[in-house]
């Protein structure tokens, strides 16, 4: 779900928005052996800025593994922002509070690459191997497109139910 104040209630960010989903869920796909290259709307919500993405299980598993890490890495930057905050109140020194700064980014990095090399570790095998290092430099982008995404108040949700059209018949 695509916040409106993220896109402006403009199309052109909308789709900028949409065509970046569709390169960072590529690499998923590619990782997981899915032939499909490119994203397919399923379909579109008529109420609010909501697509759904149809994937491959192992490709929404993919997605749904790097959301779930996202949010973990979310949740333990706010707990040491928090701590930062603490010791700015108590007068820490300043150059401290900058050293936890520049720790917190360290640890993203660190945490996004850790995971982008996991992923295509256990890429499918009819992945090339010297594919391999470009998925994971592709897969690093895409990771870090999602926790900017989530950061921004975007909503990402991996439902293994067949989205319904209009007369109740599977898309």
């Amino acid at each position: 779900m695509i916040p409106e104040r993220l896109v402006d209630r403009r199309l052109g960010a909308l789709a900028k928005e949409l065509e970046a989903w569709n390169r960072t869920l590529r690499g998923f796909q590619e990782v997981a052996g899915e032939d499909e290259r490119e994203v397919i709307v399923a379909s579109l919500s008529s109420g609010s800025y909501e697509a759904y993405l149809p994937l491959g299980i192992v490709a929404a598993g993919l997605v749904s593994r790097t959301i779930d890490k996202i949010l973990e890495w979310y949740l333990r930057v706010l707990e040491i922002r928090k701590r930062r905050e603490e010791l700015q109140n108590l007068g820490a020194p300043v150059s401290e509070a900058n050293a936890i700064k520049k720790h917190e980014r360290e640890l993203l990095e660190k945490e996004m690459k850790t995971l982008a090399e996991e992923l295509v570790k256990n890429t499918h095998p009819k992945v090339d191997v010297p594919r391999r290092h470009e998925l994971e430099t592709h897969l690093m982008v895409s990771i870090r497109q999602i926790a900017r995404f989530v950061d921004k108040g975007g909503t990402v949700e991996v439902d293994t139910t067949v989205p319904m059209n209009p007369r109740n018949r599977p898309v």
